[in-house]
């Protein structure tokens, strides 16, 4: 049995106790079955395309201006894109081989996440949390996908293990303090660099130390911090030096639009930051995290302010117990609300991605789980409430191991294994990406197609690079054209992606459209249809030449390498 620490939890009562001592006594070998389980389930899972989000081919493409010109990838966590690079600079850029890489750091974090919870919590607590994150389809979509979460899911449990070692550890020395308080600093650093919101690891650290009324601690550590990001702006200054500007502060302001791509409507004013906690907690709560642990429909969109507020009953229920028995919990549970709270408060309601949810779910069904047992032990006693949690946890597995096993598909695996690399992709896509993949091996260097999802073109384009469109602020053709001729593009390609990836109600994401039709109703004969791809009732993509001099302008000077693809 592993080592209890003084925050370990006490054996429950009845039936609860037998269980607990089967976990306790087979919790390594518990462990390892839900390893091998999470990577056969991974790979039955594995997806071998791009996906269709695009943040993906986004991060791809960063890794490899990394390798070929020693470009800072300052946009978004830059440290994932270095990650990949190391991979692309030393075997070339291998697509699968990248992915691989997700599966190995998903299956690195299990293991953290193991010896996170390992004699910090109920043996059987562990075994179910470990159980349920082994066969979510949900998390293990990312393990095939070049994403940062799986990186930032082992940063953050490796975090949380250095934190909570560091803020228990008694008798230390100003010199061993301050040395800690640097470990931790450097991975809260690390996190940080990996994804923005990493930064809200600090608020957690400070405020549980503060809690605990460990104020020397706290100053150290923060301190430490300051140290170390002033240390990495130094590293950065002499590799990269400072022609290179960081991309932060125009982030920071599209944060603060109401809407990310309207200005014109402004910025959020206090009650807006209210509004958009309250939205995005009905999203992510009664929407996402139900349909993530089985208990809505995988297709369902509602959400539900009463689901919302149980979840968050739920989860002070959790809290105030863990205060009292389970520090670690509680520390669980401030590291999870702190988190969220920062996600829901900065980020707007239009993105509704659970994927900004997704690098906390172990934490949180470890945290809805002990709610629920420690509402029912109030109320109904200890026994029950280990069976009313079973329950739950029975319900919800099942939902979640049905749901993964529907979206094994074995045929669509061999398919892009023996290199058809379209298969599983929806007809608009398969038509958009195959005249991405014809334009790179068409058009020549001086030549640029510009299109609407230009990183994940790239990546079907053997390297190609496009230049990206997604939305424009006249009608002016004459400024619309003069815009594609400052930035080299002699072609356009004009997908027909569906507005909603499930459905083909004709409804498309129709920027582009409108942008060649405000051109073409002042100079009829500026584009010349030079390829379709798919036909007219299968969502068609069409590849367009830019012919400038119908409308009186010259041809430009095309270097796709000088035009502003981001």
């Amino acid at each position: 049995m592993a080592k209890q620490t003084r925050n370990a939890p006490k054996p429950e009562p009845a039936f609860g106790q037998g269980l607990t001592r089967f976990a306790a006594r087979n919790q390594k070998t518990l462990f390892w079955f839900s390893f091998g389980l999470m990577a056969v389930m991974s790979l039955l899972l594995f997806n071998m395309r791009v996906s269709e989000g695009g943040d993906d081919s986004t991060y791809l493409c960063r890794a490899m201006e990394v390798v070929a010109s020693g470009r800072y990838p300052d946009f978004q966590g830059p440290a994932y894109p270095l990650f990949l690079s190391l991979f692309i600079f030393a075997f070339g850029f291998n697509l699968i081989l990248l992915k691989l890489t997700s599966l190995a750091c998903m299956l690195t974090g299990h293991w953290l996440l193991y010896r996170l919870l390992r004699g910090r919590v109920n043996p059987l607590l562990l075994v179910a949390v470990l159980g349920l994150t082994a066969v979510n389809s949900w998390l293990l979509y990312y393990a095939s996908q070049t994403y940062s979460e799986p990186l930032f899911m082992c940063v953050q449990y490796l975090f949380c293990i250095m934190f909570l070692r560091f803020s228990e550890r008694t008798g230390l020395t100003a010199r061993q303090t301050f040395a800690a308080s640097a470990a931790v600093a450097a991975v809260i650093l690390a996190a940080m660099l990996v994804r923005t919101i990493g930064i809200g690891f600090l608020i957690v650290a400070a405020l549980s130390l503060c809690i605990d009324r460990k104020f020397r601690k706290a100053f150290s550590l923060c301190l430490a911090f300051v140290l170390c990001w002033l240390l990495w702006l130094g590293v950065y200054h002499v590799v990269w030096g400072s022609s290179v500007k960081s991309k932060s502060s125009g982030q920071i302001e599209q944060l603060m639009l109401k809407h990310p791509y309207q200005p014109e409507n402004g910025r959020e004013d206090f009650m807006g930051f209210v509004g958009r906690f309250g939205g995005n907690s009905k999203l992510y709560l009664s929407k996402h995290f139900a349909i993530i642990t089985g208990f809505k429909d995988a297709d369902s969109r509602e959400t539900s302010t009463p689901l919302t507020v149980l979840y968050y009953l739920i989860f002070a229920a959790a809290m105030v117990r863990a205060y009292r028995c389970n520090r670690f919990v509680f520390f669980a549970g401030l590291h999870v609300a702190v988190m969220l709270a920062v996600t829901f408060v900065v980020l707007q309601v239009l993105w509704d991605q659970y994927r900004l949810m997704i690098i906390y779910l172990p934490l949180m069904m470890m945290l809805e789980l002990y709610g629920v047992y420690a509402i029912v032990r109030y109320v109904l006693g200890g026994g029950v409430a280990v069976g009313v949690a079973g329950l739950l946890l029975f319900i919800g597995g099942c939902s979640s191991v049905g749901n993964s096993l529907d979206r094994i598909d074995l045929m669509c695996l061999r398919s892009n294994l023996m290199g058809d690399k379209f298969v599983g992709y929806t007809p608009d896509w398969v038509n958009y990406l195959t005249a991405c993949e014809y334009a790179g091996t068409t058009l020549g260097p001086d030549e640029c197609a510009a299109c609407r999802k230009p990183n994940m073109a790239r990546i079907y384009a053997n390297g190609k690079k496009f230049y990206g469109i997604y939305s424009f602020d006249t009608e002016d053709a004459d400024e619309l054209l003069r815009r594609l001729s400052d930035n080299g593009v002699t072609h356009v390609i004009l997908g027909s992606m569906r507005r909603d990836p499930l459905v083909n109600d004709g409804t498309i994401i129709n920027t582009l459209h409108r942008y060649v039709a405000y051109v073409a109703q002042k100079y009829p004969d500026a584009f010349q249809l030079v390829r379709t791809f798919g036909t007219a009732d299968t969502e068609p993509a069409y590849l367009l030449r830019v012919r400038y001099d119908a409308a009186g302008m010259t041809y430009p000077n095309n270097d796709p390498d000088n035009a502003k693809k981001d």
